[in-house]
Parts: C-alpha cells; sequence; structure tokens
C-alpha cells in the first residue's frame, strides 16, 4: 500500500524530482484529495464538459468531483509546489498525466471488481491511518473526531479504490513484498533467464564508420535529374475544385458546362481546397506535384494538354474527385535557374529517395574500392570524409535496459538499434572486414568490424527492478489498446486548451 504523498513545505526547482514525482501520481491513486479546484474555470461557468476518452461506457471528463479533474488540480498543485511555472508545456504534461493514470485506475479496478476481490475494512483502516497522525507521528483521536464524517467517508472509498489499484498492480507487476527472499506478487523469473540475458551483452564489436550524407545532395546533381525528367518540373497554372463525392462533381461539372455556376464561384463556395490554396491554385505548381495527386496518369496527360481557359470532366483524384481549369500554358523548366533546382532537390528528398541513396551508394562501394586498395584511413583522405570511432557494444535491439545499449554519442547511428536489418549486417563482419554499403536514416554507411571481444556477462543486481520498470512502461504503453478503451484525448485537449475554445 502507497503512503499519502505529501505536498512539500519548501520545494525546489528540481525537474527530475518533480518527474519522479508526476510519474508516481500516474501509476498509482495516492490519496488524491477530492473536489480540487478546476484549472480552468471558465469551462464550468460556460457549462461545457470536455470528455477525454471512456472506458466501457464511463466517460473521462473534465467536470468537478470526477477522479480526473482532482487528478489535474492535484498534479498542478505538485508543479507549482515544485517550484514549476504553468504553462502550456506544464499544462499539456497535467492533463496526459491525470488522463493516463484515470484511465489505469479505472482499468485495474475494473479487472479487480470482475475477480471478486474487494479491500477489507481493516486493510482500510490501516490505509487512512496516516491522516491522522499527530506531529509526533502517533494516532490522534481527537484528529480524527474533528474531521467530518463525509470526508472520512471520502477518505475509506478513495483507500479501497487504492488497495483495488495496488492488488492488481501486485499481482501483475510485482511489489518489493519478499518472501524468503523472493518476491511474493508478480511474474517470477528463474535465475537461468537472468544468465542467459547476461550472456546476451557478453559479445560486442567495435567499428569504423563513415558516413555519406543523403541531405548533402549535390546542386548540380538535382540540375543533371531534372535535365533527364524535364515533364515533371513544367510549371503549371491550373485551378482546381474539389468535391467528396462522384456524383456531386458530376452535377457540378454539369452545371459549370450550362454557365448555371462559374468556376471561380465553385471554387470559394464548393470546394474542399484539398490540393489548393484559397484562390483555387494548385498548392504544388508543377506535373509531378498534378501526377502525385491524380489517381491515373492518363488523366494527367489530358488535364495539361487542355487549351487555356479549358476545364476538364470530372477527375478521379487520391482524396475525393476534382475539375481543372487550365489558367495558362504550362512553361518549360529552366534548369540553369537555382530555384528550380531548389524544386528538383525538394522532390527528391520528399519523393524519390531511394535516387539520392543511389548516388552515395554508388561512392560508398568507390570508398570500398579505395580502401581495399590502401586503407580505411587513406580513402578517408582521399574522399574527405571524417571517420568515427564505435566503441564496442552489443546487439541490443530496442535498447533493452538489462544491458549496454547502442552508443549514444555516434550521430550517425542514430536509429540503429530497432534496425534489424542492419544489425545484422554489422554483426556479421569478421575482425578488420567492411561491409557493403548500407542505409541507416538520413545516411549510407560503411562500417569496418575493428574487433571482437568476449566480456564477462552483465552485472544484474538491478535485474528485477528493471523487470518492475519494464512492465509499467509496456503496461502503460497498451493501455490505450485495451477493449472498451475509447482515447479522445488528443483532439479535445486541442479543441478547448489550445485553439481557445475554453474563451468561447
Amino acid at each position: 500500500m502507497e503512503e499519502e504523498i505529501t505536498t512539500p513545505k519548501k520545494a525546489k526547482k528540481d525537474g527530475a524530482k518533480i518527474g519522479a514525482v508526476i510519474i508516481l501520481v500516474i501509476s498509482a491513486i495516492v490519496f488524491i484529495p477530492a473536489g480540487g479546484s478546476m484549472l480552468f474555470e471558465s469551462l464550468s461557468h460556460a457549462g461545457r464538459t470536455p470528455v477525454f476518452g471512456s472506458y466501457k461506457g464511463q466517460k473521462i471528463e473534465y467536470k468537478a468531483g470526477t477522479e480526473f479533474a482532482d487528478r489535474v488540480s492535484y498534479m498542478a498543485e505538485l508543479y507549482k509546489a515544485y517550484g514549476q511555472d504553468l504553462n502550456q508545456n506544464t499544462y499539456y504534461s497535467i492533463f496526459t498525466g491525470a488522463f493516463e493514470g484515470t484511465l489505469r485506475s479505472m482499468v485495474y479496478s475494473a479487472a479487480v471488481e470482475k475477480a471478486n476481490w474487494s479491500a477489507s475494512k481493516d486493510a482500510v483502516n490501516r490505509a487512512i491511518l496516516p491522516r491522522f497522525f499527530d506531529e509526533n507521528g502517533k494516532y490522534s483521536e481527537k484528529l480524527y473526531n474533528q474531521t467530518d464524517d463525509a470526508a472520512k467517508a471520502e477518505l475509506r472509498k478513495t483507500a479501497a479504490t487504492n488497495l483495488a489499484f495496488m492488488r492488481y498492480n501486485d499481482d501483475v507487476m510485482g511489489s518489493d513484498t519478499k518472501v524468503s527472499g523472493n518476491p511474493m506478487y508478480g511474474l517470477k523469473t528463474s535465475s537461468k533467464e537472468k544468465s542467459f540475458i547476461a550472456a546476451m551483452d557478453s559479445t560486442k564489436r567495435s567499428f569504423d564508420l563513415v558516413a555519406f550524407s543523403t541531405n548533402d545532395f549535390p546542386a548540380e546533381e538535382a540540375a543533371k535529374y531534372g535535365k533527364a525528367n524535364p515533364d515533371k518540373f513544367k510549371k503549371l497554372d491550373i485551378s482546381a475544385v474539389t468535391l467528396d463525392g462522384e456524383d456531386e462533381i458530376k452535377a457540378l461539372s454539369k452545371q459549370i458546362k450550362n454557365n448555371e455556376v462559374t468556376f471561380d464561384d465553385a471554387i470559394s463556395e464548393k470546394s474542399t481546397k484539398y490540393y489548393t490554396g484559397t484562390d483555387g491554385k494548385l498548392s504544388v505548381p508543377y506535373y509531378y506535384g498534378l501526377l502525385n495527386i491524380i489517381q491515373n496518369a492518363e488523366d494527367a496527360e489530358k488535364t495539361v494538354a487542355l487549351a487555356k481557359g479549358a476545364v476538364s470532366d470530372p477527375v478521379q483524384t487520391k482524396s475525393g474527385w476534382t475539375i481543372f481549369r487550365v489558367d495558362s500554358d504550362a512553361k518549360a523548366a529552366d534548369f540553369t535557374d537555382d530555384a528550380t533546382v531548389n524544386t528538383v532537390l525538394e522532390y527528391l528528398k520528399s519523393s524519390e529517395k531511394g535516387y539520392i541513396e543511389n548516388f552515395y551508394s554508388e561512392r560508398a562501394k568507390a570508398f570500398i574500392s579505395e580502401a581495399k586498395l590502401s586503407s580505411f584511413d587513406d580513402a578517408c583522405e582521399k574522399f574527405s570524409i571524417t571517420k568515427a570511432d564505435v566503441a564496442a557494444f552489443p546487439v541490443n535491439y530496442g535498447n533493452s535496459p538489462f544491458y549496454n545499449s547502442t552508443p549514444s554519442d555516434v550521430a550517425e547511428l542514430a536509429g540503429l538499434s530497432t534496425n534489424e536489418a542492419v544489425l545484422e549486417k554489422m554483426f556479421k563482419l569478421k575482425k578488420d572486414e567492411m561491409s557493403e554499403p548500407f542505409v541507416l536514416a538520413s545516411n549510407v554507411i560503411v562500417a569496418r568490424c575493428t574487433g571482437v571481444q568476449k566480456d564477462a556477462p552483465a552485472d544484474l543486481a538491478n535485474f528485477d527492478s528493471n523487470v518492475a520498470q519494464t512492465d509499467q512502461s509496456c503496461s502503460q504503453t497498451n493501455l490505450k489498446r485495451f477493449d472498451g478503451v475509447v482515447d479522445d484525448f488528443m483532439t479535445t485537449y486541442f479543441k478547448y486548451f489550445i485553439s481557445g475554445d475554453e474563451q468561447n
């Protein structure tokens, strides 16, 4: 049973400390005081109740007297007590923590109720007893008698709920309670399993590597691509009207052809503007942009072939149906113009990453050939590229907390811990063997194994606590996937606390 968390008298601006406290509040119920003041009083004054989600039909709403509202108020007071400013960032953290804590409480309590477990009267008494301790830490009958019956009833109710929460948490996640040195609750871990995991840390490899950044793609190479694909970069002057339904767009097309509605009026009054600005002009005014939004490439060809002022038949687009109007003839791209070359660069980075990666893969292969003829360091000098020295580390997919993780000080390896294919390529290498070029995030990399070592197994002194932390983290991550959970948090928070609706 968790003891009550008390607000400190002399709070310090300690981010780590407040973070730890907030995590605890999310993870348990901890005697949250009922009836706390609303953080955004204007909502209650306006008579509106934001609903952030529900569990099996039971709403999680921001309304005075609800567990969610109480959690928000309590966490806000904790932030202030620890010297944290209440601003848009901390509001978001407060509401997120309160929502997750409330949802967790509901799911856990429902599971315990389904199992027909309830806290005994004696257990509840023990739980609320600290609320009536005097300054010497002893039970005070006077303090108990001074507390009104309604407050004591609320304390008992909260304690019973908290005990149910902890019953589920202990049974599933485990606790510090031990019998003969062994955990009493939760899943058990065998000594052989611990030894197996410890051994996973013992084989390590160190590397030299070079990385060719795909963000540095040369402008002259972009121009070369543009000249080889000039039609993609033709500048278009086309307006569009988009509606969601085929029948709607056909009816509108007929009205435009019969001069019952002007194209410009259709833009301002009817268009969804999925692909245009408010003026109806294509947001990406190039042929490749048209190809990206039209389902059938033949329809794109027919559209750009229209005469100036002509209006197309309805065309199926990625979202909805569209009528196009050619406002002026297309202009051929000028690849001596810097703005045009930049357009090609942006297109390649967003739509043709493989083209850029292939370019650098060829450079990487040339690097490998040079390194084999001379040395890795000589090749770095010839290609004017800096080598990264990577200290020995083990395979640790997902950076498990049980043993050493992927080096965080090598920027080129960002994302490696969750890239199974690249981990396999690197850890198949023998000493002094070079890899073939591989892509990791925005780099094309060549790695050379500089050493394979066998270390003593990892120290698993903190194994049990790491297991508990991992279980808690997985539980929280998967909580919103439980049957019966409806999560409308982001939509509701944005509507009421970001867009300014709370003032309306």
